[in-house]
């Protein structure tokens, strides 16, 4: 006796275009898909490069007011006087009594220092402010001097004397302070040949009670930290020129405001 089994229903084949075969169906096209686009517009270059320099020049701006030291001007290579008051400002007739009343805070105007560098003085000079001779100096203190020597690399001349000096640009027998705005690094022989020629003719008009309006500007060539020469400006009182000379930062003797 043969015994038969009953089989199930047999499934279906699956047909070949069935979509179980997989997601990715080689025999069907692809769908093109467009690019994606930019939700926002390029900035023109020009318009950037606005940006940038904005954003430099105010963060330049903002070192100038915190420390006064950090913003060094665009400069080229050729000499040319430090920014601030030109040569010869405030020359014209000034009123001696009316000004030299005046504290000498009101009448020395020491100029922002520009990228560490000091850059000049002007002033009314009046006759109370010149020194007894022989009179003590005012230096002395923490004066950061802009690449004066470092201790052993200012070669001393002869004993005391040295080639390098913190120069003044207003003479400390003027009462010119002892501050960064108005010292520089300056040869021997310009500070106490040159420039002291024409201190001494200002000296003698003061002593003859008579007020001077200087000017000292200081030059420098490209960013040097060292300046090349200053130019030494004074007037009387009444306008009139007392003498206006360059004096050259050199280790030679230069006549200036020599008689």
């Amino acid at each position: 006796m043969t015994c038969k089994t009953e089989r199930g229903p047999r499934h279906a084949e699956p047909k070949k275009d069935d979509d179980r075969r997989g997601l990715w169906d080689k025999t069907k096209p692809s769908v093109e898909r467009p690019l994606p686009r930019l939700d926002w517009e390029p900035p023109n270059p020009g318009d950037l490069l606005k940006i940038i320099s904005a954003i430099y020049n105010a963060a330049d701006l903002l070192n100038m007011l915190t420390t006064h030291q950090n913003v060094t001007p665009d400069q080229d290579t050729s000499t040319h006087t430090a920014p601030g008051a030109q040569p010869g400002s405030g020359s014209g007739p000034v009123d001696q009594d009316t000004e030299c009343s005046k504290d000498r805070s009101q009448r020395f105007h020491y100029q922002p220092m520009v990228g560490g560098r000091p850059t000049g003085v002007t002033a009314l000079i009046c006759p109370s402010d010149l020194k007894p001779a022989n009179a003590g100096r005012d230096d002395g203190g923490s004066v950061d001097v802009k690449d004066f020597p470092l201790p052993g690399f200012n070669e001393e001349l002869k004993p005391g004397k040295w080639m390098w000096n913190r120069t003044h640009i207003l003479g400390d027998r003027f009462h010119g302070e002892w501050r960064e705005e108005n010292l520089f690094t300056g040869h021997n022989l310009m500070n106490t040949g040159g420039m002291k020629a024409c201190e001494n003719r200002m000296a003698e008009q003061l002593a003859a009670n008579r007020a001077v309006q200087y000017s000292g500007q200081l030059e420098y060539s490209g960013k040097e930290g060292i300046p090349v020469a200053i130019r030494m400006k004074a007037n009387l009182a009444d306008g009139s020129e007392l003498f206006d000379k360059r004096i050259e930062n050199t280790d030679t003797r230069q006549r200036t405001c020599h008689k």
